[in-house]
């Protein structure tokens, strides 16, 4: 039997505006040895509101950030640019992966400019499947 893709939407606050701020994923422990098969981001041109009812980051603000994801091993991902991974700009395509299991206090959205606005989160959407166990 193949395993079930499911998905997660994670919310990341922006709370500084300075250039170089890393913003933190909030731990995961449930997904701790999920393997991630895609990622997704939003901006608020495809999503309204975040998951806390703050904004999600604009466009013009989404070109100034990127995403690193760790895994156990190293920087899997490492800043790639945040708008990378929006299905809107890749003709509806998920970015995939294979084999990722990620290390979530390691992985973080990351500022090389001056956010506009410290009151909005970017939003990610992780497509996982988890170990089935032998039963």
């Amino acid at each position: 039997m193949r395993p079930v893709t499911r998905s997660r939407t994670i919310e990341v606050p922006l709370n500084v505006q300075l250039a170089g701020s890393k913003f933190a994923f909030p731990d995961q422990p449930d997904l701790r040895a999920a393997t991630i098969e895609g990622v997704e981001t939003y901006t608020e041109t495809n999503a309204l509101n975040a998951i806390s009812g703050r904004a999600v980051v604009s466009p013009a603000d989404a070109l100034l950030l990127t995403v690193t994801l760790s895994d156990a091993s190293d920087e899997r991902v490492l800043d790639v640019p945040y708008l990378a991974f929006n299905t809107l700009l890749n003709s509806g395509q998920v970015r995939t992966y294979k084999d990722l299991q990620l290390t979530w206090e390691q992985c973080t959205i990351n500022a090389f400019g001056v956010i506009s606005s410290a009151a909005t989160s970017a939003l990610i959407t992780i497509h996982y499947r988890l170990p089935i166990d032998d039963q």
